[in-house]
């Protein structure tokens, strides 16, 4: 575009100049396009570092509410995480009772 004004060209100069004029609203469309897709990255980007944050705050806390304090995270191994059989306070009272009507049934 330039060289065709700097040395001249085959095209009228009213034709240069509309050619020019659209390269330069193309290229400046197309810096704005690329600028917006930028910030709509980067705040994609921060939803997602936000959010992996705070799913990582939140398993942080579980575990330590789940494992018992006494125990250091050194020495806590896959053997306490095994279900125990003890009994608690909702579930215990049935199952004494149904282990009760067992042992009648078996005596």
């Amino acid at each position: 575009g330039i060289f065709a004004f700097g040395v001249g060209g085959a095209m009228p100069i009213k034709n240069l100049t509309t050619n020019m004029g659209y390269i330069v609203v193309l290229t400046f469309a197309s810096s704005l396009g690329r600028r917006f897709a930028e910030v709509q990255d980067r705040s994609a980007f921060m939803r997602v570092v936000k959010e992996r944050s705070l799913r990582v705050e939140a398993e942080f806390k579980l575990e330590t509410r789940v494992v018992n304090p006494s125990q250091s995270r050194e020495h806590h191994d896959d053997a306490a995480s095994v279900p125990t059989t003890g009994v608690t306070d909702l579930t215990g009272p049935l199952f004494e009772g149904l282990r009760g009507l067992d042992e009648e049934g078996t005596a």
